[in-house]
């Protein structure tokens, strides 16, 4: 799977943009996006690893979705698809880059102008220069003085959704062929695949 040349750098850091999105109901969207986009692909991965079990459809989520860690649930995929398919192992190593990002910012803060990180920020103006930084209590995720390493800009932020939406394309293509032939496959994974086509 490709993926934007900063998601493969290590340790998955995006560029610190110098320009931070000026309106903040944009941040607060493009958060709302990608994390709403990220629930889409954990439930397309959850369709694909049901897919493997196909006379146990059901089960097969229901297990999956009692695993909390999304490096765990990428070891369930891998271990039900050990050896069988390239594809499921890019798109596991790509599920797991993007999952640490996506931690970044579900669990970050909206900042507004990334020099008074330590002051009370004034979210309530509508204008500014707006960043979504991971969380300031994360030692590994600050540079020198406190000021973090990551800033999170609503270009990035897309940027981010729009590679998340080609996870999802990806689980979905993977488990359509991962499926019966048969229109009458069990709970109806063969409709869904083709209703979201």
């Amino acid at each position: 799977m490709n993926l934007p040349a900063w998601i493969n750098k290590s340790p998955n850091r995006p560029p610190n943009d110098e320009i931070g999105t000026e309106y903040f109901w944009e941040i607060c969207s493009a958060v709302g996006h990608l994390t709403s986009t990220w629930e889409r692909c954990e439930h397309s991965l959850s369709l694909l690893y049901a897919s493997m079990f196909p006379g146990s459809f059901n089960e097969a989520k229901r297990s999956f979705g009692s695993i909390l860690g999304s490096g765990a649930r990428c070891d369930m995929v891998a271990a039900a698809s050990a050896g069988q398919n390239d594809r499921v192992t890019d798109l596991l190593k790509a599920y797991r880059r993007i999952s640490s990002i996506r931690n970044n910012i579900a669990h970050g803060m909206i900042l507004n102008e990334k020099e008074k990180f330590y002051e009370e920020c004034d979210l309530s103006s509508p204008r500014g220069n707006f960043y979504v930084v991971p969380a300031l209590y994360n030692e590994n995720k600050m540079g020198d003085y406190g000021i973090p390493k990551i800033f999170y800009n609503a270009k990035t932020l897309t940027e981010i959704t729009i590679v998340i939406t080609h996870l999802i394309k990806e689980c979905q293509e993977i488990a359509f062929d991962n499926s019966s032939p048969s229109p009458s496959t069990e709970n109806g994974l063969m409709r869904y695949l083709i209703w979201k086509k």
